[in-house]
């Protein structure tokens, strides 16, 4: 925040406007009036210490060395400087050292900004694993978001878990932690099931309905087929062929 005061005929007349957003600066901002007619209190809340304190004729370049007047882990300064001439105006900034990307005694972190749930708080002190930020943390399998990730490559969850990981997550029918599509767990991290149209061991067409083996007979609810070598219940034969006089006929009938 900025403080701006300008002295009119022995008058301090205030008024307090915004570089950027309270959010962005972390800090809340209030000028008054100080002890003497020609000083200015700031009174600040939010932010870390250390605080520091800009003055200058003009808000651009304000935070600047040459205009740094104190540091302070105070939320409360006055300044009483005797050669502020009347009818000047003064741009004020109290700058939290928090969110400056510098780690200052007493912070944890500072990674250059005061926004929570990045790893940083903003207070400058760490809140703890972080899913997205690209480090991969206890309870975490993939990280960033959005990645391939997992023994088929999936895409890494916004929780930062992945399909192919070897846990079972919540939506997961199985997850077994390999690209094998056809173990009984497929790298989609669902379970093989007649009818899905995926030819799965144990299954000799699908879906059911379909023409399939070696007759284009139509594939049963079962996902098995007359014409796919295999005897199956209701069948009198089953050589696997479209040779209709061969002794086994193409409708799994002996003649």
């Amino acid at each position: 925040m900025i403080a701006k005061h300008r002295i009119l005929a022995g008058f301090l007349l205030l008024t307090v406007t915004v570089a950027g957003s309270a959010s962005e600066d972390g800090l809340d901002l209030e000028a008054s009036r100080g002890p003497a007619i020609e000083n200015v209190t700031l009174d600040w809340t939010g932010g870390q210490p250390l605080f520091r304190i800009y003055r200058s004729t003009s808000p651009v370049d304000l935070v600047d060395p040459s205009n740094l007047l104190v540091e302070t882990s105070e939320r409360t300064w006055t300044d009483e400087s005797a050669d502020l001439p009347p009818g000047g105006v003064y741009h004020y900034k109290t700058q939290g050292a928090c969110g400056n990307g510098n780690l200052e005694p007493g912070e944890e972190c500072d990674d250059g900004n005061v926004v929570g749930g990045d790893g940083c708080s903003p207070v400058c002190t760490n809140e703890g694993p972080v899913c997205g930020d690209g480090t991969l943390d206890p309870g975490e399998t993939c990280d960033p978001p959005g990645d391939p990730a997992g023994a088929s490559g999936n895409i890494c969850r916004s929780d930062c878990t992945v399909c192919g990981d070897g846990i079972q997550d919540p939506g997961e029918e199985c997850d077994d932690g390999n690209s094998n599509n056809l173990d009984g767990c497929r790298n989609d991290c669902s379970i093989p099931t007649c009818g899905d149209g995926i030819l799965d061991p144990g299954e000799t067409c699908d879906p059911p309905g379909s023409p399939a083996g070696a007759s284009g007979n139509l594939c049963r609810g079962d996902c098995t087929v007359c014409g796919d070598g295999i005897p199956q219940a209701g069948e009198e034969c089953d050589d696997g062929n479209a040779n209709n006089g061969d002794g086994c006929r193409n409708d799994c009938t002996s003649g």
